[in-house]
């Protein structure tokens, strides 16, 4: 481990507190235990001070140094020494050898063992050799320091053993801790965040259901107005066709009118020609009845009577080449008129052919209009259908965003179960390590990454050697 958790170095803090406590509350009973076996109160006064001073200065000076579990265990042990020596090496006292390395265990340090057990074996061989009444109340031989250290080591294995483990124990509790405290409040944020977008995406759905459901009726209304368009093609169409085979057949009409006043232009030419045959007969025949008076003047008496005949015949032949003339005039006039008739005719056969083509231009224009009305409508009426599967999916996406943000709220209440849940494994274990989180706002605090601690000294880096070697045993 390169460094460690808020909750480890809270630990760490509150059980070297409470072990620098327990020393200090060694100094009345060895006060006591001096008092009942008449060893001098000041001497254990003293020595217990001077004891419990060594780790408490250590502890004030560099709180996270590895000499403070060290200072510890020496100190325990020696209490333990001085206790045997004020009872005047009782050997019920020797139990608190024992008790004071069970209790080195909680401070989760190999090294306080250690140290504890090696101050131990220390005291007893030298104290020995040097003050044997200070350990044994009876006559012991060596013999009894080599059980008594056979018992502190057989003690002090599985503490240690126990102390690693637990070490590793508390360890990964404050990064398990930890790591459920940024996925809780990293859950709690993400779950706000995707209840706030699955609310949008709501409300966005929803507006874009409306503006489909406007859209459909639009597009409704225009397919209807379309197949109304499309009705009004075809009819006019129908019209057109119509139109055209009126102009057809009124242009087929003229041309026989044409037809027609050509053959009465042709017989009235006819006509003139037999007046003015007539005319000349006429002509002739005043000639003759001329002469013949001519004649009958030259008779006398003889030709009185032929005279009469010969203008009578004149008189009907002027009357004849009268009314010729006037005919032949009328006839000149009607030629005329027919030909001036012909000619408008002809010119109205034109003009209804140019209708006949205009018309059929229109029939063929109305007839691409209503394929391409019927077409339009065609397209419309898929477009709406088209509409009709948006403003479902629309619809779909609007019951899947309300489910989501119910989702989401569902799982911002579990994230809020986790945090509680780790607030009462903060209540329950009595730590106030655990990195705390605005829930309110979602704001998710880094738990992974720990605020710095101070300073590591060449003792934290052999701290942190140790820890390696924790999880080494662990494993």
């Amino acid at each position: 481990m390169n460094s460690d958790t808020h909750f480890e170095v809270d630990f760490d803090r509150r059980t070297h507190k409470l072990a620098l406590g327990i020393l200090l509350l060694h100094v009345p009973v060895l006060a006591g235990v001096s008092l009942y076996f008449e060893m001098g109160l000041l001497v254990a006064v003293g020595l217990g001070l001077l004891i419990a001073a060594g780790p408490i200065a250590i502890f004030l000076a560099a709180p996270r140094s590895l000499l403070v579990p060290i200072a510890i265990g020496i100190a325990a042990t020696s209490m333990s020494a001085l206790l045997i020596h004020l009872s005047r090496g009782m050997i019920e006292m020797h139990f608190h050898i024992f008790a004071a390395l069970a209790a080195l265990i909680g401070l989760g340090s190999r090294s306080s063992i250690l140290a504890g057990a090696t101050t131990t074996a220390v005291h007893h061989v030298l104290f020995f050799f040097l003050l044997p009444a200070s350990i044994f109340n009876y006559d012991a031989g060596f013999g009894i320091v080599v059980v008594h250290a056979t018992f502190v080591i057989v003690t002090g294995v599985p503490a240690f053993y126990i102390a690693a483990r637990y070490r590793n124990f508390v360890r990964a509790q404050g990064i398990i801790a930890e790591q459920l405290q940024d996925i809780a409040s990293s859950v709690s944020g993400q779950t706000q965040q995707l209840s706030t977008s699955a609310r949008d995406l709501a409300d966005g759905a929803s507006r874009q259901a409306a503006s489909v459901e406007e859209t459909s009726a639009s597009l409704e209304e225009l397919a209807a107005a379309t197949k109304a368009n499309a009705g009004n093609a075809q009819e006019a169409k129908q019209h057109a066709s119509e139109a055209r085979g009126i102009a057809e057949k009124g242009a087929k009409e003229v041309e026989v009118m044409s037809e027609a006043m050509e053959d009465i232009r042709n017989s009235s030419d006819s006509i003139a020609n037999i007046l003015k045959t007539i005319d000349e007969i006429a002509f002739q025949t005043n000639i003759l009845a001329l002469n013949a008076a001519v004649e009958a003047a030259r008779a006398g008496e003889a030709g009185a009577g032929f005279a009469v005949v010969a203008d009578e015949v004149r008189s009907l032949a002027q009357r004849s080449a009268r009314a010729a003339h006037e005919t032949a005039q009328q006839v000149q006039d009607a030629i005329s008129r027919s030909r001036r008739g012909s000619e408008i005719s002809a010119s109205v056969s034109k003009q209804l052919n140019d209708i006949f083509t205009i018309t059929k231009d229109v029939d063929r224009l109305v007839a691409d209009i209503a394929e391409s009305s019927s077409q339009q409508s065609t397209g419309i009426h898929q477009i709406s259908q088209a509409v009709v599967e948006i403003d479902k999916v629309t619809q779909f996406a609007a019951s899947n965003a309300e489910r989501t943000e119910s989702d989401s709220n569902e799982l911002s209440s579990l994230a809020d179960r986790l945090l509680g849940a780790l607030d009462q494994i903060e209540a329950i274990l009595g730590q106030g390590s655990f990195k705390k989180v605005n829930r309110s706002s979602g704001s998710t605090a880094s738990v992974a990454s720990v605020s710095p601690a101070p300073e590591k000294d060449e003792f934290e880096s052999n701290r942190e050697k140790e820890n390696q070697d924790d999880l080494v045993l662990w494993n």
